[in-house]
């Protein structure tokens, strides 16, 4: 392959990418979330289940899903939902925005009931080596 960088992913490799980067980018998204939500109850810290949240304003964008396309990769394909625990805002906003119905109805039209099926799209080498990582790491856990 040309074109980019490519490498394979190692427990030690992927400890240090979830521990540092990845969890600095759920933060960033879990603020920019808390600072653009216009309910009270989201930036003082109480419930924020009541109201839908959003990135920006009070309708849902393209840039919401986009974020919740990402964080379902994260939770779906890599079994991360463990990085939202300490992200209540982020959490909220996925399970919100995962169960709205047009998006269920796109996930169901989606997502094949065999995951082989995925591998043309995900499922290569340096895919295999991140799944391989993380179950080193949670089998150490």
């Amino acid at each position: 392959m040309s074109g980019g960088f490519y490498k394979m992913w190692t427990a030690d490799t992927w400890k240090e990418f979830e521990g540092k980067r990845l969890s600095r980018w759920i933060e960033i998204l879990n603020t920019s979330l808390l600072r653009n939500h216009s309910s009270p109850n989201a930036t003082s810290g109480g419930s924020t289940e009541k109201k839908e949240m959003f990135f920006f304003g009070d309708k849902v964008s393209y840039a919401d899903f986009a974020v919740l396309a990402i964080l379902e990769g994260l939770i779906d394909e890599f079994g991360l939902s463990n990085l939202l625990q300490k992200h209540a805002a982020l959490s909220t906003f996925y399970k919100q925005m995962s169960s709205r119905e047009s998006v269920r109805k796109i996930w169901a039209l989606q997502k094949p009931s065999n995951r082989s099926k995925w591998w043309p799209y995900a499922g290569g080498q340096i895919q295999a080596s991140i799944e391989k990582s993380i179950a080193q790491l949670r089998a150490a856990e």
